[in-house]
């Protein structure tokens, strides 16, 4: 866990949400970022789809929404009208990137969350990065290129959705998914349960601490499971069937499957998915 520890610690140094001071230059609550200088204010724009390639978000509160866009346009809109310009996102393109930040670099004023509910609608290919701290990410039903998630303090939810590459990083809230397909997929969770109903990927990789994790699998692929302290459930698709590994220090095995046991290993049907499993305390129970 130390990479998504290094996570958190970059994500509340990004976000400095207290007043403080350097000498005598005031710093404020939101910390700068980079050609701050360049950036536009609004509460909603508009660009040809054709000019945008990739999309960085990087929020501090209220909510993010990204639905997919059958038009030839990529439209962003936030319910910040009543709020000042220096409040209402900021945001820039440059070489094919659109770039959104939360307010103005270097802001000292308290925002209203409840005014800072953000819409994305993109066309179907866009490679989505997002950094959020104290806001809810929910993803629509679509098809991205890469798509990476790192939040603090907020559920993440998402439809139905394909991309090449899926990643994702969650402290204190919940990761909860419909279909998701994938070349790779990973999922780092502290303090929160991760729940995928169905999840076909040719890699799956998942650790939790202190969060039950639930999947659905329904490819054959590489699969690795850790936990420390939360069950983990699997429900495995009974046409492949699935051979899996458990190692645990104080967890138990059950499964109401038929399966044959040999040491540390069960196998289901023609045992095709393979899962490796490990856990401190965490329970393991394959349906």
């Amino acid at each position: 866990m130390k990479k998504l520890t290094a996570v958190i610690l970059m994500i509340l140094s990004l976000f400095c949400l207290c007043s403080c001071k350097a000498g005598d230059i005031d710093i404020g609550f939101y910390t700068p970022y980079w050609n701050f200088w360049n950036y536009s204010s609004a509460s909603s724009f508009t660009y040809s789809a054709s000019e945008i390639k990739e999309v960085d978000i990087t929020w501090v509160g209220g909510s993010i929404e990204v639905v997919s866009s059958k038009e030839s346009e990529l439209s962003v809109t936030e319910n910040s009208e009543e709020l000042a310009d220096d409040a209402k996102m900021h945001y820039i393109v440059k070489d094919g990137k659109l770039t959104i930040h939360y307010t103005k670099a270097l802001y000292k004023e308290d925002v209203d969350a409840s005014k800072k509910h953000l819409r994305v609608e993109v066309p179907e290919g866009i490679e989505l990065d997002i950094d959020s701290v104290n806001a809810s990410v929910k993803i629509g039903e679509m098809a991205l290129g890469e798509i990476k998630v790192t939040n603090v303090s907020g559920h993440i939810e998402f439809s139905n959705l394909a991309a090449s590459k899926v990643k994702i990083e969650n402290v204190d809230g919940s990761i909860l998914a419909g279909e998701i397909v994938a070349d790779e997929f990973s999922a780092d969770s502290v303090s929160g349960s991760l729940n995928i109903s169905k999840i076909s990927a040719n890699e799956v990789k998942t650790k939790t601490v202190s969060g039950k994790t639930t999947l659905g699998l329904a490819k054959k692929s590489q699969v690795n499971i850790s936990g420390v302290s939360g069950e983990v459930e699997l429900y495995i698709d009974e046409q492949l069937g699935a051979t899996v590994e458990y190692s645990t220090m104080s967890g138990k095995f059950s499964s109401d499957k038929p399966h044959k046991t040999g040491e540390k290993f069960y196998t289901f049907g023609l045992g095709e998915i393979e899962v490796k499993v490990e856990t401190v305390s965490g329970n393991l129970k394959v349906s």
